[in-house]
C-alpha cells in the first residue's frame, strides 16, 4: 500500500507577492487609458498567501510529479509520473482528489519508451493522456492513451513517422466529432558527417476521436520554428479555431516570438512575429469573449541573461498589439517562465510565472537588511500568479512555495472560478518526518529558522535497499562487470541525497478565485 500524505494550508509554506508600482494599484485600476507598454520588477515574496486546499502526494524515496490537471465537477484528476530509481524510465501516474483534496483513487500505467507527459483532457466517458515516447533504434513518437474514470487504460494509439522525430508540445479538442489537434515539433537531419544538422519544423496533427491520424499540416518560417502551445478561439462559446504560439529562428539564429491565428481546419488566418530582446518564445495563450487574444511567454532582454515573463493583448482580427507588459526579478535571482494563462468571463487575466532560481549571487546596490533576510528564498523555485485587468494593470499577485521550493507546471480554471494548479514540490523525507513529529506535539515546524531553510538529511528505506539488491543480482546474472560497485554507489548516493528522486512529490494547489471585477471604464 502506498504511503500518501496531504498537507493543510497551515503546514504549507505559501508566500504572498509584493509588486513594485509607481502609484497605488487601486489608482491604476481606475486608469482607463492604460499605458501601451510597461515593465514591472518583482520583489522577493513575503508570507501571506493562502489556498482553498493543497495536497502533496508521494512516497519517500520515490520521485513523483504532476504535469497536467483538469476538473471533473468539483474533483480534480492530476496526471504525472513516478520515478522509482534514477536512470529508470518513469511510470504514468494518475490521481483523483475530491473537493477537499482527499485521495479518491490512484492508478499507474507503464508506457514503453516513456519520455514526458504533454497534457491530459477529459473526454465524454473518461480522459486521455498524451505522452512523448522514444524506443530504442526508432524515431521519437507520440503515445495517446484513453482511460476510464477509474484510471484504467481502455485503448491507445502511437503516432509516428519514419522520416521525422515527432515531439508533441500541446493538444486541444478539435471541435469535430470528438477529435484532437496536436502541436508537434517535427525534427529531421540534413547534411552528412560533420555538416549534419538537425532542423525543426512546426506542425499540427489532426486526429480522430480514437487517436488515429487524419491529416497533418506544417508551417515553415525562418530556419527552425516550433509551436510551443495551442490555444482555442471561441465566439459565443463555440470553438471557431486555434491560436498557435511559439517561435522561429531568423537568419542570425535569434528566436523571434511567433503567433498564428488558425481556422477550425488549421488553415492560416494571420500570423505575426514579435522580436523582443535577444530571444522570445510565446508559450501560452487565450481569447476573451470580445475576441481579443492574450499571449504570454519568455523574454531574454538585450545584453542580459535572465529570463523575464511577457504578456501581450492582441486584436483578434489582425493581431495588432493593444498593450504589452513585462516582468523581471528585482534582484535578478530568478528567471520567469510563463506556464499558464487564462481570461475570466469578467475580463480579468490570470498569468502564472514559474520563478526558477539562479545559482549565482546577484544583488542590487543598496540592498537593505530586509533583503538579506530573504536570501534563503532567493535560492528556491516558486510560482508567481498575477492578476491583470483587461487594460493590463496588475492589481494582485500570489506566490506559492513548498519545502525547498515548487514548480507548478499547469494552470486551469475550475468550474467555480478557482485557480487549479499542479506540479512538483521539493520535499526531502526528513522534513516530512519533522512535520509529523511537530503535529504530534501540537506544534508546527518552521520552514525557515534564523534565516536558513531547515533541510534534514533523508535516508534510504529498507524496501528500496532490497530492491537495489535484487537489481544487483539481476545485473550479475546477466554478466555485467562492476555491477556491485554500481549498485553500491547508487545506495550511497541515496543515503545522503537531498535532491535525488526521493526529494520530489506531486503537488496540487487550488487557489482562491479573484474578487468579482466590474470594469469602471465600461
Amino acid at each position: 500500500m502506498h504511503q500518501k500524505y496531504s498537507v493543510s494550508n497551515f503546514l504549507s509554506a505559501f508566500y504572498g507577492l509584493m509588486l513594485i508600482f509607481s502609484v497605488s494599484a487601486p489608482a491604476l485600476a481606475q486608469q482607463c487609458e492604460a499605458p501601451y507598454e510597461s515593465v514591472t520588477r518583482l520583489y522577493s515574496p513575503n508570507p501571506g498567501s493562502y489556498t482553498v486546499w493543497n495536497s502533496v502526494y508521494g512516497e519517500p524515496h520515490k520521485g513523483e510529479g504532476f504535469s497536467s490537471i483538469f476538473a471533473i465537477g468539483k474533483d480534480v484528476i492530476a496526471v504525472g509520473e513516478m520515478q522509482t530509481l534514477s536512470g529508470v524510465r518513469p511510470s504514468l501516474m494518475m490521481v483523483r482528489f475530491d473537493q477537499r483534496g482527499r485521495l479518491v483513487w490512484d492508478s499507474y500505467q507503464g508506457v514503453s519508451g516513456f519520455q514526458n507527459i504533454v497534457k491530459a483532457h477529459a473526454t465524454d466517458n473518461g480522459f486521455m493522456v498524451l505522452i512523448n515516447i522514444k524506443k530504442a533504434q526508432k524515431r521519437s513518437a507520440m503515445w495517446l492513451g484513453f482511460f476510464d474514470m477509474e484510471g484504467k487504460l481502455k485503448s491507445y494509439k502511437i503516432i509516428d513517422d519514419k522520416n521525422f522525430d515527432l515531439h508533441a508540445n500541446d493538444i486541444q479538442p478539435s471541435g469535430v466529432n470528438g477529435g484532437w489537434v496536436v502541436a508537434v515539433r517535427a525534427s529531421f537531419e540534413i547534411g552528412a558527417g560533420k555538416q549534419q544538422k538537425i532542423r525543426k519544423n512546426a506542425s499540427l496533427y489532426i486526429l480522430d476521436k480514437d487517436g488515429s491520424e487524419k491529416s497533418s499540416r506544417s508551417y515553415i518560417l525562418g530556419t527552425d520554428n516550433e509551436i510551443s502551445s495551442l490555444g482555442v478561439s471561441k465566439i459565443g462559446g463555440e470553438l471557431v479555431g486555434f491560436i498557435a504560439t511559439g517561435y522561429f529562428e531568423n537568419d542570425y539564429g535569434k528566436k523571434v516570438g511567433w503567433v498564428m491565428r488558425l481556422d477550425k481546419d488549421s488553415s492560416l488566418i494571420w500570423q505575426r512575429e514579435f522580436s523582443r530582446g535577444d530571444s522570445a518564445n510565446f508559450t501560452v495563450s487565450d481569447m476573451d469573449e470580445n475576441g481579443h487574444i492574450y499571449v504570454a511567454g519568455n523574454i531574454i532582454p538585450s545584453g542580459g541573461d535572465m529570463v523575464g515573463g511577457g504578456v501581450l493583448k492582441l486584436g483578434g482580427e489582425s493581431g495588432e498589439i493593444i498593450w504589452q507588459r513585462y516582468y523581471y526579478a528585482r534582484q535578478l535571482h530568478h528567471d520567469f517562465d510563463a506556464r499558464g494563462l487564462y481570461v475570466n468571463k469578467d475580463g480579468l487575466v490570470t498569468l502564472m510565472l514559474l520563478a526558477r532560481a539562479h545559482d549565482r549571487d546577484v544583488a542590487d546596490e543598496g540592498d537593505s537588511a530586509e533583503d538579506d533576510e530573504v536570501d534563503a528564498l532567493e535560492s528556491m523555485d516558486y510560482t508567481h500568479v498575477l492578476t491583470l485587468t483587461p487594460r493590463g494593470i496588475t492589481i494582485g499577485g500570489d506566490a506559492y512555495y513548498y519545502g525547498l521550493g515548487a514548480k507548478l507546471k499547469q494552470l486551469v480554471e475550475g468550474g467555480d472560478g478557482n485557480r487549479i494548479m499542479a506540479g512538483v514540490a521539493k520535499v526531502p523525507p526528513g522534513e516530512l518526518f519533522a512535520e509529523k513529529a511537530a503535529r504530534e506535539k501540537g506544534g508546527q515546524p518552521p520552514l525557515i529558522e534564523g534565516g536558513h531553510i531547515d533541510l534534514p538529511e533523508g535516508t534510504i528505506s529498507e524496501q528500496t535497499k532490497k530492491g537495489l539488491a535484487m537489481l544487483q543480482n539481476k545485473i550479475k546474472a546477466q554478466g555485467h562487470e562492476n555491477s556491485e560497485n554500481t549498485v553500491k554507489h547508487e545506495v550511497e548516493k541515496n543515503e545522503s541525497a537531498k535532491f535525488d528522486v526521493d526529494s520530489y512529490d506531486g503537488w496540487v494547489v487550488i487557489g482562491d478565485k479573484p474578487d468579482a471585477y466590474n470594469d469602471p471604464c465600461d
